[in-house]
């Protein structure tokens, strides 16, 4: 159940079971913290995948720093995002939120996949996430290709990639669980007799 409580500097934040998912003292400025930390790491990207809801002070933030970029906000919970939508109609507009309650969700999402095309950042808003780390874990693992699934998912938007990695990332993962990295990519495919494997191999010993 989603409450409606008001945070000291007179804000509407929300509590879910009971739990804070933004913080009770300044919303906006917390907001702004929030998307300086991240800055870096979003300055040359134009898509942007936020993890984590919340009361949206952060991600009506983020469209006020980052007006031309594409912000895809992501929750599990069908009301959590209702209720920030009706909370921040006016400064989250453009935004696009996204309710994923199962892996199906995610992995069938048209319009996320057709986002993903090109490079992006995930972001979490940890004051939203922390009910449920596992979910928001594993939503992050997918969108990032650090999954069997998530790798497989992402190359679908990147067709020259496919080909190559598609059958190397099934060497290195079913059956085991074991996160998708540039290593065990490598690993693969430097015991390839494929083209791409001589290649690998290739320059590997030139930079040795």
């Amino acid at each position: 159940m989603i409450e409606k409580v008001s945070s000291k500097s007179g804000h509407t934040v929300f509590k879910w079971s009971g739990r804070l998912v933004c913080t009770s003292l300044d919303p906006i400025r917390e907001a702004r913290d929030w998307v300086k930390k991240h800055q870096r790491r979003l300055t040359d990207l134009s898509t942007f995948v936020v993890l984590g809801v919340g009361c949206g002070y952060h991600i009506a933030e983020l469209r006020r720093r980052y007006p031309q970029a594409k912000i895809l906000a992501i929750d599990i919970c069908q009301e959590m995002v209702k209720l920030t939508q009706e909370l921040q109609s006016l400064d989250t507009q453009g935004v696009e939120f996204i309710v994923v309650n199962s892996p199906q969700a995610l992995l069938q999402n048209t319009h996320l996949m057709a986002a993903l095309g090109q490079a992006y950042a995930v972001v979490r808003f940890l004051p939203s996430t922390q009910w449920s780390v596992e979910s928001y874990d594993h939503i992050e693992s997918t969108l990032l290709g650090r999954n069997s699934e998530g790798f497989q998912w992402l190359l679908q938007s990147r067709d020259p990639l496919a080909d190559v990695l598609r059958p190397t990332v099934a060497l290195t993962t079913v059956g085991e669980k074991r996160p998708v990295t540039i290593k065990n990519l490598v690993e693969a495919l430097t015991s390839s007799e494929s083209s791409e494997g001589l290649i690998v191999r290739a320059l590997r010993e030139l930079v040795n």
